[in-house]
């Protein structure tokens, strides 16, 4: 999670800051932190609507060397607005 991530005093400030977004009043126990993470995008994307890590695109890959040219095949509206010069359409 994204608050995970954050140093403690910056973490504090988050939910201080979030706390009254939410019409939050009052000691920010861990409850009530825990409420707020759960209804707040400082959290890790949930996979009810889609699942982040299938997503298709920027997937790395590992390609290995060699004697025939590497090809792929893309729709024309997958292709980059620029397409490299070295590559062939």
């Amino acid at each position: 999670m994204v608050i995970d991530k954050l140093g403690a005093s910056q973490t504090e400030k988050t939910f201080q800051s979030l706390a009254p977004l939410m019409q939050i009043k009052g000691d920010l126990t861990d409850d009530i932190k825990k409420q707020i993470l759960n209804h707040t995008l400082v959290r890790k994307i949930e996979n009810n609507l889609f699942d982040p890590s299938a997503i298709r695109i920027n997937k790395s890959a590992k390609l290995g060397a060699t004697s025939q040219p590497i090809s792929f095949d893309l729709r024309r509206n997958q292709l980059p607005a620029v397409v490299p010069p070295a590559w062939k359409v």
